[in-house]
């Protein structure tokens, strides 16, 4: 989501994820199921209170000037600053000039161009303010717990950018935004954080992966975090050094979890025409714990998460499985009904809490959600994209953009 509250600031939000099926097996080629969850990013880029400016950046006759654009990142923390500016930068990078022209007050009201330090100083002493834009950031994404605080990050700038913008646009520019972090994102964890809802990915030869949304069955999920024992970085490279050393085979063990990961993005599949029978909350639940053994086979989890996880079935859950990479971070529960995720929820956050005596960081983060308002939030996005690798400045839509 992203709007311009007046002309002297723009405002992005976008929203943490979830990934349901899929994780390392989506590599490979198989399918991943996800969906946001109701944790927020929001991105403010305005003009500082001294400034006598009436625009965040005033019109110039050199549409190339935004290829020197500049912000002011004092308002962010010291240690996020670098990344912080490193995700800017990119950002105006991979704009379009149609994008930055003055065709698209959007985009050209983030920034204004940058000036001598020289005139800067002349600036103030005639009262005029400081030059160039603020830009601040609040989210309620826990870092480094896979719940995707980077991506929410980058779909947020993407949405105060481009709010006038086809979604796939957003999400394209999003997972560019995400290479400061991740290197070669998959597109999924952008994707979610752009579209909002529940989705099946499938990877083909896209720069992105072609989405659907998915209907999850009626009932509750319940999704946390646990201290992770690794970074994302980490494991995943463990993984493929074992697959180089023939400890895994791609086409045999990553293969069985792939193919779980297709069956769940099939049955859970909406609009497309097929007749499937929809699956129950007790069959997902199921898969999830098919899934999460074959991940702890291979390492994954934790003494902790797997202590959490008996506790939401011994508490009514019909299954669950880590989230992620692995090591700790997110998970996930099933349940039949919401009261049923309530109770397992104060039992969880018992336990942990019992994990981390004196601790003195916040509780971990639980969150019960009612499946019937993830697939409302989801209803917007019923389009399937086809993505292809068509220019930034004429990107595909969705059957349902194209009809808006």
């Amino acid at each position: 989501m992203g709007q311009f509250a007046s002309s002297r600031h723009a405002v992005g939000r976008a929203s943490g994820k979830l990934l349901l099926f899929g994780e390392h097996a989506a590599v490979y080629g198989y399918p991943a199921v996800g969906t946001a969850l109701p944790l927020y990013t929001t991105v403010t880029v305005r003009l500082p209170a001294g400034s006598t400016a009436t625009t965040v950046f005033p019109g110039t006759e050199n549409q190339q000037d935004w290829k020197q654009l500049e912000i002011d990142c004092t308002t962010i923390d010291e240690e996020d600053r670098p990344a912080v500016e490193a995700v800017l930068k990119r950002l105006f990078r991979t704009l379009s000039d149609e994008e930055m022209s003055s065709g698209n007050r959007a985009a050209r009201k983030l920034l204004q161009p940058r000036e001598p330090a020289e005139r800067q100083g002349t600036r103030r002493r005639q009262g005029d303010g400081p030059a160039g834009g603020t830009l601040s950031i609040s989210s309620s994404v826990p870092r480094g717990m896979g719940l995707g605080s980077s991506a929410a990050l980058c779909a947020a700038l993407a949405a105060a950018a481009l709010p006038e913008a086809p979604s796939l646009r957003r999400w394209r520019v999003a997972n560019e935004l995400e290479r400061e972090f991740h290197g070669t994102p998959s597109g999924v964890d952008t994707g979610l954080a752009t579209l909002g809802g529940a989705h099946a990915f499938q990877f083909g030869q896209g720069d992105l992966p072609r989405q659907t949304p998915i209907i999850l069955p009626e009932g509750a999920l319940l999704a946390g975090a646990v201290r992770r024992e690794g970074s994302t970085r980490t494991l995943i490279a463990g993984l493929k050094a074992r697959i180089e050393a023939a400890e895994l085979e791609p086409q045999g063990a990553l293969a069985g979890l792939g193919t779980l990961s297709a069956a769940v993005a099939e049955t859970l599949t909406a609009g497309t025409g097929r007749p499937t029978r929809a699956a129950t909350i007790a069959e997902l639940g199921g898969y999830a714990d098919r899934a999460h053994e074959m991940l702890a086979g291979w390492g994954l989890s934790t003494v902790l998460l797997d202590r959490v996880l008996e506790c939401g079935r011994v508490n009514g859950a019909t299954g669950g499985k880590l989230s992620g990479a692995g090591g700790g971070g997110a998970f996930f529960l099933l349940f039949p009904n919401l009261p049923a995720a309530k109770g397992a929820c104060a039992a969880i956050r018992a336990l942990l809490r019992e994990a981390s005596p004196g601790a003195t960081l916040p509780d971990p983060p639980l969150l019960v959600l009612d499946t019937a308002e993830i697939n409302a939030a989801g209803s917007s996005h019923a389009g399937v994209y086809a993505v292809t690798n068509d220019t930034p400045s004429s990107p595909a839509r969705s059957p349902a953009e194209r009809d808006r």
